[in-house]
């Protein structure tokens, strides 16, 4: 491939590409985000015979934890 015909990007030109490029990203944390909650409700109460009606043990913390921490983050993200 010739590099000398192809436009190379740089964002500190062109600060309405950046701002376009954030904006997308945000919009699809705003969709990762909304697909995790509706996830969440979909399997909530099967969730809740599975796991939380269990003793506590590391598998069920891991469980929480890594359930939890993806949607908690995201919106943590978002609130800034």
């Amino acid at each position: 491939m010739d590099r000398s015909k192809t436009k190379h990007f740089h964002l500190s030109n062109d600060p309405v590409a950046a701002y376009e490029i954030l904006y997308v990203g945000r919009k699809a944390s705003i969709a990762a985000l909304a697909v995790l909650i509706y996830e969440k409700f979909i399997i909530l109460e099967e969730e809740i015979d599975l796991v939380w009606c269990k003793r506590r043990s590391w598998v069920t913390i891991l469980y929480f934890v890594n359930s939890w921490l993806a949607p908690l983050w995201l919106a943590s993200e978002l609130g800034q």
